[in-house]
């Protein structure tokens, strides 16, 4: 496969434009799209769905699971009830050990992400 050099007018006339589609139907991006939606409802009609809500019911019953799901995975809500249950002085203590054992390349990591607020703070 080679591939040719093309100038900018080149593509932009290869792109489609709105005055270029047809004038007697539908937009050829409309015409996919609905396409596209006859074909989901022939599916859903051939499962028995005879409604979209039908067919995305237990995308909406399985949102609470989802929810809940997300809030135990959220570190904001994992640091609020540590704190909660440990208190803020145990979790400052445990954080400076780690910080005492922590390697030079990760103390580093931190190093810049200081500078980067530093200099963002000064541009402002």
């Amino acid at each position: 496969q080679t591939q040719q050099a093309t100038s900018a007018p080149e593509r932009e006339e290869a792109q489609v434009r709105p005055s270029a589609l047809t004038e007697s139907g539908p937009k050829p991006p409309e015409e996919a799209q609905r396409k596209e939606l006859e074909a989901q409802a022939q599916k859903a009609d051939a499962v028995g769905c005879h409604s979209l809500s039908d067919a995305t019911s237990h995308l909406v019953e399985d949102l609470p699971a989802a929810a809940r799901t997300l809030f135990l995975h959220d570190a904001v809500e994992r640091a609020k009830m540590a704190t909660k249950v440990l208190g803020e002085d145990a979790i400052i203590a445990k954080m400076g050990e780690l910080w005492s054992n922590m390697l030079d390349e990760e103390r580093k990591i931190w190093e810049g992400k200081v500078r980067a607020e530093r200099l963002h703070a000064w541009d402002q």
